[in-house]
């Protein structure tokens, strides 16, 4: 009966081996309760629910499923306890978007991969940006990121959609600087202008700390300590720059994922094939509508007689036109499905839930819904009843208080009382690499020579503030470096002074990149003090103590032609100035210059 109803236009000789496979498949299979739990008692209940088409059975199936969890199940039952299982992942997909919508809290086999994750779509959007300012793609990633860039700047994602549906063409880093600048200083430009001495790793863990996800995100440890530790693994198999990193990340982030939580709090929807070997208080098994998809790809079917040429083996689609061929084939594909079925069904320890399709239109189109039917009703159960109860419900617990929010997506923090900032990374990297070279030995550095008073200078202009105090500033660098000479103080600061006072310097100052690292074509670093994109020119800014050199403007000029290189200088003149601030002197040089 069973199988007739499979493959009615199957010849009969294939219905009868699959009725033979069927028995076979099931030969001394029971179902039993184990033993001590005897008078725990179980569930089983079909529903079977309306709709005329694949549409409206959908929506029945939706809130169906809704009524299930939040008027039943929940008040009983711990989310972690319930697992929802689905015979495709599309299927999967949308239980799980229902359940997220009812704010339940939900663990996916996707909801696991480290891509998945919005910090980290966030994170690595970020770096894409930095690896090249002008991908506008990369930037907006980062942006729209709630978790990241919205939350950390008290900024509604719905203002930047509306701020990003007015601009047009061009670099859109240059447009959110002009239009946001005091979230561009707070937590952009210090990347981009101290970033260039960092690794990935450094560049994601300052990132993650300017942000406060730790913080804001305690629930989500596990997700971001897996992405650094990656990052950081990465980086020792030689993936240490940022375009390589976004290339290895392009490769294999999307097969990265954390291990299943073993108190996740969560529904887990999971397909049936996963759920294979696995058991759950409570299982729901919401789609039972499956239409039978006719055999496809290619055969091998013998041709001919047995005269003089003999049979011949030829390759062909597998079609109705081949017969028996073709229906044996369609036997093979339903009884898998109706193994699947068995293992979903056998998955609950104490309930099992199941939607069925309540119209004879939908259980006739589809083979499986009708074999299950005439099973259900040689089992002696009506299917002219909405619902069908076996066993007797579980003990009503005391109502569970269940954390709502989908796993790996958080809830929304309170906002924050002031946006963060973020200082430049390793922003002492720079200064510890030339101090541990030039002031290492305890002789020298009881003296201030030329070479040392060029590296207080250099520390005293990166924390002289616009409209800040030079003397200030200067001390402060003396006693990072472990010196203290009142004279060469003042002297210093003097100079600091009169830079300060020069109408292009603030400008600069605020919005230029410090010590950007600039590679020439053989591999080798350049990194000028300042240099700043401003307007209609490319500004490159290098400070010297001491009397002029014509090495300097041969330095600048080199500067100048790896600056013009770069893509945000297109289009920008090129201009190059040398302050000595001992003598008070600016020097402007261009990249076309002979000496």
């Amino acid at each position: 009966m069973v199988s007739q109803a499979l493959l009615p236009d199957a010849p009969e000789g294939v219905q009868a081996a699959l009725q033979s496979a069927m028995a076979a498949s099931f030969a001394g299979v029971s179902q039993d309760v184990p033993p001590g739990r005897e008078d725990g008692g179980g569930l089983v209940k079909i529903t079977r629910l309306p709709g005329d088409s694949s549409e409206t059975h959908e929506e029945s199936v939706r809130e169906a499923l809704a009524a299930l969890f939040e008027d039943d199940l929940l008040k009983r039952r711990a989310p972690s306890e319930i697992a929802v299982l689905t015979r495709t992942n599309d299927e999967a997909a949308k239980a799980a978007e229902w359940l997220v919508d009812l704010e339940i809290p939900v663990v996916t086999e996707n909801s696991l991969r480290l891509a998945e994750h919005p910090v980290v779509r966030g994170a690595v959007s970020f770096l894409a940006f930095l690896d090249y300012p002008p991908d506008n793609l990369a930037l907006w990633g980062f942006l729209s990121c709630r978790e990241l860039f919205c939350r950390s700047q008290n900024i509604s994602p719905q203002v930047l959609t509306d701020w990003l549906t007015t601009q047009g063409r061009g670099p859109l880093y240059r447009k959110f600087q002009a239009d946001f600048p005091d979230a561009w200083q707070r937590l952009v430009e210090p990347f981009l202008k101290g970033g260039g001495p960092a690794s990935p790793y450094d560049l994601v863990q300052e990132l993650f700390t300017a942000c406060g996800v730790f913080e804001a995100y305690p629930g989500d440890e596990v997700f971001l300590r897996r992405f650094l530790e990656l990052v950081h693994n990465a980086e020792t198999q030689g993936f240490g720059s940022l375009s390589s990193f976004l290339e290895f990340w392009r490769d294999k982030g999307h097969t990265e994922k954390i291990p299943q939580p073993e108190n996740a709090g969560a529904v887990r929807v999971l397909t049936i094939h996963k759920a294979k070997g696995l058991e759950f208080p409570v299982a729901v098994i919401p789609f039972n509508l499956h239409p039978f998809r006719q055999p496809g790809g290619l055969t091998r079917i013998q041709s001919g007689d047995s005269g003089d040429q003999g049979t011949q083996e030829l390759t062909a689609p597998l079609c109705k036109e081949l017969g028996e061929v073709f229906h044996k084939q369609a036997a093979k594909s339903l009884l898998e499905q109706i193994n699947l079925l068995y293992v979903a069904w056998t998955r609950p320890e104490e309930e099992l839930h199941i939607f069925l399709p309540g119209t004879d239109k939908l259980v006739n189109r589809t083979p499986l819904a009708k074999a299950t039917q005439l099973m259900l009703r040689a089992a002696g159960f009506s299917s002219d009843e909405p619902e069908t109860v076996l066993g007797k419900r579980p003990p009503r617990q005391a109502e569970l208080v269940t954390s709502r929010g989908p796993a790996h997506q958080p809830l929304e923090p309170d906002l924050l009382p002031e946006p963060l900032g973020a200082s430049p990374p390793l922003d002492w990297l720079p200064g510890l690499k030339i101090a541990r070279r030039e002031l290492g030995d305890p002789l020298e550095r009881l003296r201030l020579t030329e070479r040392k008073r060029g590296i207080v200078l250099h520390k005293a202009l990166e924390i002289l503030k616009p409209g800040g105090d030079a003397l200030s500033a200067v001390l402060q660098a003396m006693a990072a470096n472990g010196l203290a000479d009142e004279d060469a103080s003042l002297e210093l600061a003097e100079g600091l002074e009169w830079l300060a006072a020069q109408d292009f310097f603030p400008h600069c100052q605020l919005h230029g990149l410090r010590e950007a690292e600039l590679l020439d074509t053989d591999g080798k670093i350049h990194r000028p003090d300042l240099m700043a994109f401003l307007g209609q020119e490319a500004l490159v800014l290098d400070y010297k103590t001491g009397r002029e050199d014509p090495s300097h403007h041969e330095q600048l000029r080199r500067y100048l032609r790896l600056v013009q290189e770069l893509p945000q200088a297109e289009g920008l003149q090129a201009r190059g100035v040398i302050a000595y601030l001992d003598l008070k002197t600016l020097r402007e040089v261009h990249p076309g210059e002979t000496q």
